[in-house]
């Protein structure tokens, strides 16, 4: 049996040793009512070993997912970083051209524009023209230009949590290795137990999961009738870089007025005036032909990221198949193991039954011998009896094997989702709360995770930064903990088995405290 299997066993059977004290006397057989004392005076030691090796799982997988999602929004900062400063050099390289289409003009025509005017007033006005033009392309690049700077410093941000983030997951590696230590003490107090108490433990275990599914889906037939809550917690934004628009009124209104002077004018000024009209008309198009280049990079920038990312899905996708056949294979050869160990006892059994038969029958023989060997010594006339025997039946209890942990399933819940591939019933409470509140990020089903995680019997509902929202899903739960068959929640450095919130210690993150998300794991 692999590591991870062998702790979701124990873990499963310690929540109902820890109920099987309060058993009905008429209703448990021989074997647990023996047993009944010692599972009392060890409820509190098992209680104790489960939450902190739950607890500690808890606190490794947060810290894990906490990194991970870290890791994809570094990524995706580069890559904003990247086309932010692809747009600074497009931005630059306008104004540059603007301020050279204005010197090149401006050796015959521009010259001449401020030669030919008539009074201080028209020279003003032209010379008011051509600062705006190129005053307008500065302002478009000092926008871009400070979209880039903000996401640097974003950017530098993120990496500095992620150091904070590896520091906290170096610390959850080594409670998870404590929990594993605890998980093995459990293990062989577990393993002293009469075949006839584990067996009744099990019988008890899958009931009770039983119940909490048949609970969880009424629960959810209820929730789709009474449906409220929020609307999901909105995606991170993406940086918008909104260009100012040039406005030309003002503009015609000045070379309107400019013109119909010059018009009124002598002859010589017709030449200055030609010459302003085609400056601005290389101007406009010189803008108008820029934003048709940063209109088209920019959707061919969009277009690269949604391929980039229906690739990253797929791979994810893929790797969760693998990992889920992977989980089959290692439970059918774990199947396998307990068959071939199961038949080796019962044969076992079967010959030192028949040997001890053997044995009796000879002891019986040998009686019978003496027996009529005193009786011709003495010389007695009463006739020999010799009483019927029959050999006892074995006393020797049937080998049990214990059932193997059910595997996480791939069945979804009334809304269509698996969570990943979590238990069945499980995924009746994650489409629950999401009917309730809107929730769209719900993570369940990890493979390879040695906790509650691994078995399909938790769930994280991300809230981010909405602790309202976290704080109305949290009472959710504990209102229907024992419908759900939850059997603790996790909430902002808490957590609650039912009988109130019990403070933990700093884990050094948002995640690994809970902040952002409420961890709900069920029997």
């Amino acid at each position: 049996m692999s590591r991870r299997v062998r702790f979701a066993f124990i873990f499963g059977v310690l929540s109902i040793v820890t109920l099987a004290g309060g058993m009905p006397a008429g209703a448990a057989p021989d074997g647990v009512q023996e047993k009944k004392a010692e599972i009392q005076a060890a409820q509190e030691r098992l209680q104790e070993i489960q939450t902190k090796a739950s607890v500690s799982y808890e606190t490794y997988n947060s810290a894990l997912l906490g990194l991970n999602d870290l890791d994809e929004k570094i990524d995706g900062s580069k890559k904003d970083l990247t086309q932010a400063e692809e747009r600074v050099a497009e931005a630059q390289k306008n104004l540059e051209d603007a301020a050279a289409q204005v010197y090149k003009s401006g050796n015959v025509g521009f010259i001449d524009v401020l030669v030919g005017s008539e009074d201080f007033s028209e020279f003003a006005s032209r010379l008011k023209l051509w600062v705006r033009l190129l005053g307008e392309e500065r302002d478009r690049f000092e926008v871009v230009l400070e979209a880039r700077n903000d996401l640097k410093a974003d950017q530098a941000k993120l990496e500095e949590q992620r150091d904070r983030r590896v520091a906290t997951l170096k610390s959850a590696v080594k409670e998870k290795e404590q929990a594993e230590d605890a998980a093995s003490e459990a293990e062989d107090y577990l393993q002293s137990l009469s075949g006839d108490l584990r067996a009744e433990i099990q019988a008890a275990a899958a009931q009770r999961a039983a119940d909490a599914q048949a609970a969880a889906e009424a629960a959810v037939e209820k929730a789709a009738v009474e449906k409220t809550g929020p609307a999901p917690a909105p995606e991170m934004a993406q940086v918008a870089q909104v260009a100012p628009q040039a406005s030309q009124s003002d503009l015609r209104a000045e070379r309107k007025a400019a013109e119909q002077r010059a018009a009124e004018r002598a002859d010589k000024r017709a030449a200055a005036d030609a010459a302003a009209k085609k400056a601005e008309r290389q101007a406009e198009l010189a803008a108008k032909e820029a934003a048709e280049k940063k209109s088209a990079k920019r959707e061919a920038a969009q277009k690269r990221a949604e391929e980039q990312r229906a690739q990253a899905e797929a791979a994810r996708q893929a790797a969760k198949e693998a990992a889920i056949e992977q989980a089959a294979a290692e439970r059918a050869a774990e199947r396998a193991a307990q068959r071939e160990t199961a038949k080796k006892a019962a044969e076992e059994q079967a010959a030192a039954e028949q040997a001890a038969a053997e044995q009796q029958a000879a002891e019986q023989a040998a009686a019978d011998q003496a027996a009529a060997e005193q009786a011709a010594a003495e010389q007695t006339t009463p006739e020999a009896t010799t009483p019927e025997t029959t050999a006892p039946e074995s006393t020797v209890p049937e080998a049990t094997t214990p059932a193997p942990e059910p595997a996480p399933s791939t069945g979804g819940g009334s809304c269509g989702d698996t969570f990943g591939g979590v238990q069945p019933y499980v995924a009746e409470v994650g489409c629950a709360v999401r009917a309730q509140f809107g929730l769209e990020t719900i993570y369940g089903y990890r493979a390879g995770d040695p906790g509650d995680h691994g078995t399909g019997r938790a769930l994280d509902f991300m809230v981010y930064s909405d602790s309202a929202l976290g704080d109305q899903v949290a009472e959710y739960l504990l209102a229907n903990q024992s419908e759900f068959g939850i059997s603790y929640i996790i909430w902002q450095q808490r957590i609650n088995f039912g009988s109130g919130w019990q403070p933990m210690e700093d884990r050094g993150s948002i995640t690994a405290n809970h902040y952002d998300h409420v961890h709900a794991s069920f029997y």
